[in-house]
């Protein structure tokens, strides 16, 4: 066999295998963009839940899961951040008169949040 042969061959069977992966995964087409909590859930569950990550694959639910864990996490943002803000007295006003120590409350309550939704949420 030639070394041309060879690769005509290689490129029949590469053109072959994408035509099946992408019949097998027609049904799983994306209407969502997932976020930063989906990929971070995506990496976890790839690295430290094998079984899972490769049952919820087989079964095609891997991209419906990321996309419902997006979801809660980003609500869950939103509403504790909220909190906290109210709690701290983090107000408008202080924005209008500092912007520099609002800005520093702000990331201090936001990287709280996301603390407390990576331990709930992303990393069980």
């Amino acid at each position: 066999m030639t070394a041309a042969h060879l690769w005509q061959s290689g490129q029949r069977l590469w053109e072959r295998s994408k035509k099946s992966v992408s019949n097998r995964n027609r049904s799983y087409e994306r209407t969502y963009e997932i976020g930063k909590y989906s990929r971070m859930r995506h990496r976890y569950s790839k690295e430290h839940r094998k079984i899972q990550y490769t049952t919820m694959i087989l079964d095609g639910t891997l991209y419906d899961h990321l996309k419902e864990i997006d979801r809660i996490c980003n609500e869950r943002m939103e509403t504790m951040v909220a909190a906290i803000k109210k709690q701290q007295g983090i107000t408008e006003e202080l924005k209008a008169r500092d912007q520099l120590a609002w800005v520093g409350a702000m990331n201090n309550i936001r990287s709280a949040a996301e603390e407390v939704i990576c331990a709930e949420v992303i990393y069980t």
